[in-house]
């Protein structure tokens, strides 16, 4: 009996060590209680990001980089995640969103034989803007005629910067 009561006691002492070593060394590989602030990264280009990230122990991935914003410089973080000021990890990976270095391409609409209204319409939807409106005499009234983008016509399908502006030659109903 003496013989079970010790070999119990010692099971039991094993346990006990057992679960506080584990308890104490899941802690230290995990930095329990150890949380590092985020730092806010907006407006920053890439490389002074990544050398702020890499000082405070972080890691970084870059998400994307389909937007563009004319104010901001090329490159620049424009959105985080985890967001700024947030408590997190050693070595957690901070998610980067950047913006465009330039402007995204798009194809010129036929607009051709189309209403003013629905030209409008369908630059807005591509993304180009309306510029000056130009009439000159055609049976079609408010139809275009012809597309201009910087002065000069321009083919249905050219890929220009979207946001540039498409000027219109439009009739105005005489003959």
């Amino acid at each position: 009996m003496r013989y079970l009561f010790r070999g119990l006691l010692i099971a039991f002492g094993v346990i006990i060590v057992l679960f506080f070593g584990i308890d104490k060394g899941l802690k230290a590989y995990t930095y329990h209680n150890r949380t590092l602030i985020v730092p806010d990264l907006t407006g920053l280009n890439i490389n002074q990001a990544i050398d702020t990230l890499i000082a405070k122990e972080l890691r970084f991935e870059v998400i994307d980089s389909s937007q563009y914003f004319d104010n901001i410089p090329a490159h620049s973080v424009i959105e985080q995640i985890p967001s700024p000021f947030s408590q997190v990890k050693r070595n957690r990976r901070i998610f980067l969103t950047l913006n465009r270095a330039n402007q995204p391409y798009v194809s010129v609409p036929d607009l051709i034989q189309v209403t003013k209204r629905n030209a409008q319409t369908i630059l807005k939807a591509t993304g180009l803007e309306l510029g000056n409106i130009t009439y000159v005499d055609d049976i079609g009234r408010d139809m275009v005629l012809q597309i201009m983008h910087k002065g000069k016509p321009i083919e249905v399908g050219s890929r220009i910067q979207k946001t540039s502006r498409i000027d219109l030659v439009l009739g105005n109903g005489n003959q």
